[in-house]
């Protein structure tokens, strides 16, 4: 899938994985370990993941972590990014493709939120009101069809 982009493009493309995860764990002001200890497994277990671009993208990352995660910055930036890379996406990608996608980066997003073990003793609802907030924009941003995480994820 690689060969589709430009250099410049998967530069840009490379970050996204690491700007969900900036952006929703930084949502509530508390990026705690248990979700960078989620993020780290997602990118062990990235050779795994379903979605192709998505696989490709983390197993790429894997090696400069570090590096990747010093050019997102803030949550700000992180969103910048994502709103940068829509055009690129929707141009080099079926829209099935896209959805799919799209619909990986939102169930990673959705994993980190859920680390973090909110909720009364640890039990009720995980994810804070500002992730929440924010992984709706990003599915939003991204125009995600919340059709396709039922197809292509169930």
């Amino acid at each position: 899938m690689k060969e589709r982009f430009s250099s410049e493009e998967w530069e840009s493309l490379k970050i996204l994985p690491v700007a969900v995860f900036v952006m929703v764990a930084g949502a509530d002001g508390n990026v705690d370990q248990k979700e960078i200890l989620e993020f780290a497994t997602q990118i062990g277990k990235g050779g795994m993941l379903k979605d192709e671009l998505h696989r490709e993208l983390i197993v790429d990352i894997s090696g400069n972590l570090k590096e990747v995660l010093q050019k997102v910055g803030n949550p700000q930036a992180a969103k910048n990014l994502v709103d940068r890379t829509k055009g690129i996406l929707k141009a080099k990608l079926s829209a099935d493709e896209y959805q799919r996608f799209i619909g990986s980066l939102i169930l990673s997003g959705v994993r980190i939120a859920n680390a973090s073990g909110g909720g009364f003793l640890g039990m009720g609802d995980k994810v804070s009101k500002e992730e929440k907030t924010v992984l709706a924009a990003i599915a939003i941003a991204w125009d995600l069809d919340p059709q396709s995480i039922s197809k292509h994820f169930s």
